[in-house]
């Protein structure tokens, strides 16, 4: 996959109410050299954290409690500062609707769990590659 430094200066916000699934995510960030990140454990927690810190991609589940990962992609592209960041849509439901609603709201890319880690990197440095350029040696 790219260099696993040049993308050391990203910084990632993940949002998924299972804790074992945001750690496999933070390591996946790592897998591609990304270790700045945020986790949080709920749509409300990644609203608040979207609304303090600078991120350069968001990678959110669905069903969360409180706020679902799709109000949160209303959210984040709906806000000047956020809306052009690239927002990977994580979640169990594979159904054509699901898939279409989070197209209509402006999702970068979407996964499917469970996922490869060979599907997340491809799909973390085409997002990231498609919004800031290409990896930097």
């Amino acid at each position: 996959m790219s260099d696993s430094k040049g993308f050391s200066h990203i910084k990632a916000l993940v949002a998924d109410d299972t804790g074992s699934m945001r750690g496999i995510l933070r390591s996946l960030l790592g897998s591609v050299g990304i270790n700045q990140v945020d986790d949080v454990s709920n749509g409300k927690s990644a609203i608040a954290a979207i609304n303090t810190n600078a991120y350069h991609v968001i990678i959110c589940d669905w069903e969360m409690p409180e706020v679902n990962g799709i109000e949160v992609l209303k959210f984040v592209r709906k806000n000047e500062r956020t809306k052009t960041l690239p927002f990977i849509m994580c979640t169990t439901g594979n159904s054509k609707e699901y898939l279409m609603e989070a197209v209509k709201c402006g999702v970068s890319d979407y996964l499917i769990k469970p996922f490869s880690q060979q599907k997340f990197e491809t799909k973390i440095v085409a997002v990231l590659e498609a919004r800031w350029g290409p990896a930097s040696d």
